[in-house]
C-alpha cells in the first residue's frame, strides 16, 4: 500500500481496462475519495472527461489531512468510467496518509 504524508499532494494515474482486460478510452469518469476507518466523505462524486485510456487525478493537500487524531488514515479513491455503449467499469485504490503531527 502506497504511503502518503498528510497534508501532501498526490498523483494517481487510473488505466481503463474492459472485462477482458484490454484498454480502453471511456466515454466519462468520476471518481469519490472517503476516508475507510471511519467511512466520512472527503470529497463527493467529481466528474472528469477521459482523454484516452488512462487519466491523471490529483489528490490535494486538503484531501490527504488526518480525520481525527489517528497514526495513519487509509483513504479510498473508487472510479467509475463508462465506455463502449453503456458498458461500466468500476475500481478501487486504497492508500495510507500518515499523521506527521508537527504539519499545521
Amino acid at each position: 500500500m502506497d504511503i502518503v504524508n498528510e497534508k501532501s499532494s498526490w498523483f494517481v494515474t487510473v488505466s481503463f481496462l474492459d472485462e477482458e482486460g484490454a484498454p480502453v478510452a471511456p466515454d466519462s469518469g468520476s471518481y469519490r475519495i472517503d476516508d475507510a476507518g471511519s467511512g466520512a466523505e472527503i470529497t463527493a462524486d467529481t466528474a472528469f472527461v477521459p482523454s484516452g485510456t488512462s487519466h491523471v487525478i490529483e489528490i490535494t493537500p486538503g484531501e490527504n489531512s488526518i480525520v481525527g487524531a489517528a497514526e495513519a488514515d487509509t483513504r479510498l479513491l473508487t472510479v467509475t468510467f463508462a465506455y463502449s455503449g453503456g458498458r461500466q467499469g468500476t475500481a478501487e485504490y486504497a492508500y495510507l496518509v500518515k499523521n506527521l503531527s508537527k504539519v499545521s
